[in-house]
């Protein structure tokens, strides 16, 4: 009660330090009123625009990386298959910035359509990056459950490591979504 009442976030554990769960308070401030109000933010048109800047800053760094890769060295026949997926991805966020929360014809473009914008940048980069890996690190396509090359497990285990490393700070009494760190 002591933790909840001061809005901190218990996580449970198993009998050898597996998180299986979190307790948090009803409070303002809660889990559950940060998505309602995270939910409401994201149908809002200030949300929507918030969300465009996010998704275009990270296509934006997956475009940069597949020009990066044009400039290394690369096999010859990689060159043309990176630079198609840079161009698409550079088409992908001409969509994004040319949406605007002010432009009535542009406000059927909802979160759907963003996570179609995004999907399809994508899988484009991913098409990229998978030109350049070695012969033994290929894959045609991501594949999630199961992942069916070393590439795809390695991007699972990435994902899995994720909210392993979330719930760690969690335990450790740190707040992940904070971007303030105090140092003692």
């Amino acid at each position: 009660m002591l933790a909840i009442e001061s809005q901190i976030p218990v996580v449970l554990i198993d009998n050898i330090g597996h998180p299986v769960g979190q307790v948090w308070g009803v409070e303002f401030g809660s889990i559950a009123t940060i998505r309602k109000n995270q939910a409401l933010f994201s149908g809002d048109l200030c949300g929507m625009d918030w969300i465009r800047s996010v998704l275009l800053q990270k296509i934006a760094n997956q475009r940069a990386l597949l020009l990066r890769l044009m400039e290394g060295d690369i096999p010859v026949e990689a060159l043309p298959k990176l630079e198609r997926a840079a161009k698409a991805i550079g088409v992908v966020a001409l969509n994004f910035e040319n949406w605007s929360p002010d432009d009535p014809q542009l406000l059927d473009a909802t979160a759907a359509t963003f996570r179609g914008w995004e999907g399809t940048a994508t899988r484009f980069y991913f098409r990229g990056i998978a030109t350049v890996l070695p012969e033994k690190y290929e894959f045609a396509g991501r594949s999630k459950r199961p992942a069916y090359d070393p590439f795809n497990a390695l991007l699972y285990c990435y994902g899995f490591l994720y909210a392993l490393s979330e719930l760690a700070l969690m335990k450790a009494g740190l707040a992940p979504c904070n971007r303030r760190v105090v140092l003692l």
